[in-house]
């Protein structure tokens, strides 16, 4: 190469867990424009940054973080094909597919350490994804269920959990809310009114269901097939309480029962535990900025405070 001169030398690397001649193929895919692929992702790149323009000029590195983070969390967007769905028993039995998937796509738990699905981590990412307008990647990841109350793991993995678990009830509720003041944003009424009554259904049944009134407390989550509540006293009891509810744009600490001046003893928490949980609410808010400046643990400080 004469000197001052330039070359572009392009590296393939591919693979496939179909075996080697799907590996092959992939490789020739990806080796036959290797130019074009680059201009096609830096388009697509530009266009995950123009979403959600943040200006902070009191703190403009605090604003370059946020538009990294939208880079990052479109590096954990992943998709898997040809899924066979089996219950492994964490990874102890290995028994005939119950079911499978063509595709699915989510985000990963944590590059580069937890590329993997790992739990529902999108039962937060979720929040970050809506906040960077990136949408289709939020959808993609959502769980449901045969009733009310969606099915799937929360933050807590534990095989004695039922079905139903009340932090992604909750989370559920409060996501509903979020997408109705967006739609509200946006003149979508229709998205407005669905959102809307899909919560409201959820807040008049949710005292009813969840609460433990001999505790008292919320259940940790509802086990089939008659939604039975369950109480084995996880961290996740208190996100009724943590998870700051906004319809009609007025703060609630959490779901209260739709018929708020119900007076049956145990009927409701709402009359009973609001001080409580705004104790609770308060609590949680200084624990967390304490742990911020000192760095103790997330689990510690929701276990003190639910204590």
């Amino acid at each position: 190469m004469p000197a001052g001169a330039s070359r572009t030398i392009w590296f393939t690397v591919a693979g496939s867990d179909q075996g080697l001649s799907d590996a092959q193929a992939q490789f020739q895919a990806a080796s036959a424009d290797p130019a074009g692929e680059l201009t096609a992702k830096l388009a697509a790149r530009q266009q995950v940054d123009g979403r959600t323009q943040l200006s902070l000029p009191g703190d403009p590195a605090l604003a370059e973080s946020a538009t990294w983070s939208k880079q990052d969390l479109a590096d954990l967007t992943q998709q898997a094909d040809n899924l066979q769905i089996r219950d492994t028993q964490e990874g102890t039995v290995y028994p005939a597919p119950i079911g499978s998937l063509p595709s699915i796509r989510f985000e990963g738990a944590g590059f580069p350490d937890y590329p993997w699905m790992f739990a529902t981590d999108q039962e937060y990412t979720v929040f970050a994804l809506l906040a960077a307008g990136q949408f289709e990647t939020a959808m993609d990841g959502l769980a449901n269920g045969d009733d009310l109350w969606p099915d799937g793991a929360g933050n807590v993995e534990s095989s004695v959990l039922g079905a139903d678990a009340v932090d992604v009830a909750v989370y559920t509720i409060r996501g509903l809310y979020d997408l109705a003041d967006m739609a509200a944003s946006k003149g979508d009424t229709a998205t407005q009114q669905w959102a809307d009554s899909h919560a409201a259904a959820m807040v008049q049944r949710f005292s009813g269901a969840w609460w433990l009134p001999g505790i008292p407390q919320f259940a940790d989550s509802l086990s089939d097939p008659a939604n039975t509540p369950l109480m084995q006293r996880w961290w996740t009891g208190v996100t009724p309480m943590e998870a700051e509810l906004y319809p009609h744009g007025v703060p609630q600490p959490g779901p209260r029962a739709a018929i708020r001046g119900a007076a049956r003893p145990g009927a409701s928490p709402d009359l009973a535990c609001a001080h409580r949980r705004q104790l609770i609410n308060r609590a949680i808010r200084s624990a967390m900025r304490t742990r911020a400046a000192s760095g103790l643990s997330y689990h510690f400080w929701f276990m003190l405070v639910a204590r």
